[in-house]
């Protein structure tokens, strides 16, 4: 039981933070099932049996499906889709019960070309040079066409989809439109839509962003024994972790990333700054060049000398989750962790030192209560884009199989498997023993990846994870969630040439940046010499940098 119980704290910390062409020969059937139900506002359709006719006449008339048919076609049709993808349990992707449902429905079968995550960039690089191409190739945050989308279409590697989304993409279509950041996300600078983006949902079809996978945490059992209050404040913070050093004989109070500040900007924002680029209300800034960026480094040098963070932060190269090793065994007080460890989840499996461990979400600090800390984690409801390539032959046909990817069918194999995996009442899901008590022995928590389509195309309800995870948990989403997003930039993008400059200017900038932040905490440099620094960013073209981020800012908000 503990075996499994470990199991299920590691592979919750995994979830968060966190997938040859063969030509389309057929029309669409004029056969009609059910696809996905009504939801609020105007962001779904219902199957119907009007389809539009296969023949060029009809085809010329530019006929827009309003609801999509089921199954799309009567005739034998097969598409390949090339897709980054891990799996422990259940290796071949085309063996999933639900890949099989998922062609019973739509009359289309698929055969997915997989490649590892971890070698998918290398691998995309091989595949476009292979000239060799599927019909469809989903995108992952480390794939990426070399000058972006637009250039794909340019170069007549990937499908404009514009047209194809209002034709035969209802689901879809209305989807994005019904929110508008995802409206935003998913066109270019001038209107192309270059992929179709995997969009995160609630259970009800509603475009909806998941809640914040990670943020701040601290040993709550600790500031209760001190007898102290949670703190609010970067100086009630101060106060709990001098407490922590003096009385728990806490060897890092705080932990921090490897430049001295924690991830998400925690206690830097207090200063209405980030480390790097944010919004000030429609005009982009850079962190390090304003008077806060300074105001930290000189609390957080202070908080180092007295030994409240991690003496050791460089080499201990702290990322999202606090070490556990640090953060369950009492050599830690506070840090950033997934929602998913927070509570009494190191008490369960075993890894806690103290049975009295508990890790409660916080909200970022600031300087004077009432305030709301305004950066943190932000979950985009639009990730993720799979391109339809030159090579398909039939792009109506792939576009409508992408399409039911967004009814509630594609929802449900995305976020919950194969029908023998749940069952559904009235908008309430819940899993079988097949997920539940599996045959595999494995955890509920691993056992669901062997049944789900995954998290690359198509509707994935986040509310999935809240089948398996105690209420005590989710609650630390909420947590985090309260703090702002005002500071944090939306999701902007170079142009080709844009990209070239900024890299060739911003590599070095940021490099002296990170370096001098980490010597300034561990005053191994003195602040007397920060305005030098400005001075040296500034002469390495730094204002070059903001005037092309603030270009590009400007073209997103104008989309």
């Amino acid at each position: 039981m503990m075996k499994n119980k470990k199991s299920l704290s590691v592979l919750c910390l995994a979830l968060a933070g966190a997938m040859l062409s063969t030509a389309c020969s057929s029309s669409p059937s004029q056969q009609s099932s059910s696809a996905a139900p009504s939801t609020s506002g105007s962001a779904s359709v219902s199957a119907s049996s009007s389809v539009p006719a296969s023949s060029s006449e009809n085809e010329a008339k530019s006929d827009v499906l309003d609801e999509l048919p089921l199954p799309l076609t009567n005739e034998k049709v097969s598409l390949t889709l090339w897709k980054p993808w891990n799996n422990d349990y259940t290796p071949d992707l085309n063996e999933f019960a639900v890949v099989k449902e998922m062609e019973e429905k739509t009359g289309v079968h698929v055969e997915y070309q997989t490649v590892l995550t971890s070698s998918a960039s290398e691998k995309y690089g091989m595949l476009l040079a292979s000239n060799d191409l599927p019909d469809m190739i989903c995108h992952t945050s480390n794939i990426a066409y070399p000058g972006g989308g637009e250039k794909a279409i340019s170069d007549k590697i990937y499908v404009d989809m514009t047209e194809l989304v209002e034709k035969y993409m209802p689901n879809y279509r209305k989807l994005r439109l019904s929110d508008e950041d995802t409206r935003k996300i998913t066109v270019t600078d001038s209107g192309a839509i270059w992929g179709i983006y995997m969009l995160r949902s609630n259970d009800a079809l509603e475009i909806v962003p998941e809640p914040s996978w990670c943020g701040l945490v601290i040993r709550q059992d600790w500031v209760k024994d001190l007898g102290m209050e949670m703190p609010v404040t970067l100086d009630d913070w101060h106060e709990v972790l001098t407490a922590f050093k003096t009385q728990k004989n806490c060897e890092a109070p705080l932990m921090v990333t490897n430049i001295g500040i924690p991830k998400a900007d925690y206690f830097l924002s207090a200063y209405g700054v980030t480390s790097e680029f944010y919004n000030d209300n429609g005009t982009v800034k850079y962190g390090p060049l304003e008077e806060g960026y300074r105001q930290y480094l000189e609390m957080a040098a202070k908080w180092y000398e007295e030994g409240l963070i991690d003496p050791n932060f460089i080499s201990n190269n702290v990322s999202w989750n606090a070490p556990a090793d640090y953060i369950a065994t009492g050599k830690a007080g506070a840090g950033t962790l997934s929602w998913a460890a927070t509570a009494d989840t190191y008490v369960e499996d075993g890894r806690a030192t103290d049975p009295n461990l508990y890790l409660a979400a916080v909200q970022g600090p600031v300087l004077k209560k009432g305030d709301v800390a305004q950066s943190r984690v932000t979950s985009y409801c639009a990730l993720t884009p799979t391109a339809l390539t030159t090579s398909c032959k039939r792009p109506e046909i792939a576009a409508m199989w992408m399409d039911f990817m967004y009814t509630k069918d594609g929802m449900e194999a995305n976020s919950y498997g194969d029908s023998s995996c749940f069952t559904e009442e009235n908008g309430k899901y819940s899993y079988t023993d097949v997920v539940m008590k599996p045959s595999s022995g494995l955890a509920p928590q691993s056992e669901q990846f062997s049944h789900i389509f995954g998290d690359n195309l198509g509707l994935v309800s986040w509310q999935r994870f809240d089948l398996l995870n105690p209420a005590e948990r989710l609650a630390a989403r909420e947590v985090y969630d309260a703090d702002g997003t005002s500071l944090v930039l939306p999701q902007i993008e170079l142009t080709d040439a844009e990209g070239l400059e900024y890299n060739s200017l911003y590599t070095d900038i940021q490099t002296m940046v990170q370096e001098k932040t980490a010597a300034y905490v561990m005053g191994t440099e003195s602040l007397d010499t920060y305005d030098n620094f400005i001075a040296s960013i500034k002469a390495m073209n730094i204002d070059r940098c903001i005037e092309l981020k603030q270009a590009a800012l400007d073209r997103y908000e104008a989309r």
